[in-house]
């Protein structure tokens, strides 16, 4: 949580429901190995999964920060909302939902551009350099640009372009997505059980 928030204030949690969707990820996984060693010794355990500790021993976020106190010995900082940080990266909204792009390194960039079909009006290569991630200027040009070419398209048509490009992004889903997606029906992920 030390991580999230104004650097002024209290630490925030994490938005929506990411805590319970996160402790119930490691209770489900805790309860499977707790059932397979059920069947493999034949008696099974007390499992007692706090919130807590699924947090606490959780990659997301912290992983990072201890590591990188570890080699610089600087504490993660909070920053203010709508800080520079590198584009695109985040959730965008799209003609039917929502898209997600990840955005973890300077090689990312001229993909993101090819996704995008090379557009002229970005053709800028400060856009590209460590400086030019974090420049509020270049980035306002990307997102007059990007956001309406976001808007103009589904999910999945951004998600096959984002693949086509090497671009890690992919839809936001609601359930009846993922009920609908070629690939969980192509695989008969989901069948009925009675």
């Amino acid at each position: 949580m030390y991580s999230r928030g104004l650097s002024t204030k209290e630490p925030l949690k994490l938005g929506g429901n990411a805590v319970q969707f996160q402790a119930g990820s490691v209770a489900t996984l805790a309860t499977l190995v707790g059932y397979c060693g059920a069947l493999a010794r034949g008696y099974g355990d007390h499992l007692d999964i706090a919130i807590f500790e699924t947090l606490i021993s959780s990659i997301d976020t912290r992983g990072p920060a201890l590591i990188g106190y570890q080699y610089s010995g600087r504490v993660m900082t909070r920053n203010a909302p709508g800080a520079a940080r590198a584009y695109p990266s985040g959730t965008y909204m799209v003609k039917d939902g929502y898209a997600q792009i990840g955005h973890h390194s300077l090689e990312f960039f001229p993909r993101a551009l090819k996704m995008l079909g090379n557009p002229e009006e970005l053709s800028d290569p400060a856009m590209g350099t460590p400086a030019g991630q974090l420049d509020d200027g270049l980035r306002g040009i990307f997102d007059a640009y990007f956001l309406p070419w976001c808007l103009e398209r589904t999910k999945q048509e951004m998600f096959f372009k984002g693949q086509a490009a090497n671009v890690l992004c992919g839809p936001v889903n609601t359930m009846a997505d993922i009920a609908n997606d070629i690939h969980f029906k192509e695989r008969e992920f989901f069948v009925n059980i009675s």
